[in-house]
């Protein structure tokens, strides 16, 4: 009840889904759409890897007014435990992001992710934001961290063959 993953879930699948325009070779004629692509990767890496059992220990010291990061180290773990290597095992054997001339936009709102695929061998051509449509209303992001419940599962990658 305390975390958007299924929210952030939801509108990953949502934006993937949505039609790419290709501009018209010809200024005369309309551009034409194709149907959204790419993949979703959901990694179960339970409260940035520490496991659901300490993510719950982490509730109860965000409950007493700790944020996420200090929480974690009051309970022994790091700020993050997240790995993303079977993340880059799974876009290399999609082809996504390993070509000379191919990259992956992702679709996240931590950098680390980002540094970490491209640590992997990932080429990543952009990050994309990731707010889901109740979040202009819900959550304030003023400072790089994460609201509470805010999970970083939801990876997006998608061709960058034709898009923009």
């Amino acid at each position: 009840m305390r975390c958007d993953c299924g929210e952030q879930l939801d509108e990953a699948i949502r934006r993937i889904a949505q039609p790419i325009s290709i501009p018209s070779p010809s200024p005369s004629m309309p551009p034409t759409s194709i149907p959204g692509r790419g993949a979703v990767i959901y990694l179960r890496q339970e409260g940035r890897g520490i496991g659901l059992l300490s993510k719950i220990r982490a509730y109860n010291l965000q409950d007493l007014g700790h944020d996420t990061v200090t929480a974690n180290l009051m309970l022994g773990h790091k700020a993050d435990e997240r790995g993303y290597e079977v993340a880059a095992a799974i876009l290399r054997d999609l082809g996504l992001g390993t070509g000379p001339s191919e990259g992956v936009r992702i679709l996240t709102n931590n950098p680390d992710k980002m540094q970490a695929l491209e640590k992997e061998g990932i080429k990543i051509v952009e990050r994309v934001p990731m707010i889901p449509r109740t979040w202009s209303h819900k959550h304030q992001h003023h400072d790089g961290e994460h609201s509470e419940g805010v999970a970083d599962t939801a990876l997006i990658v998608s061709a960058d063959d034709d898009e923009e």
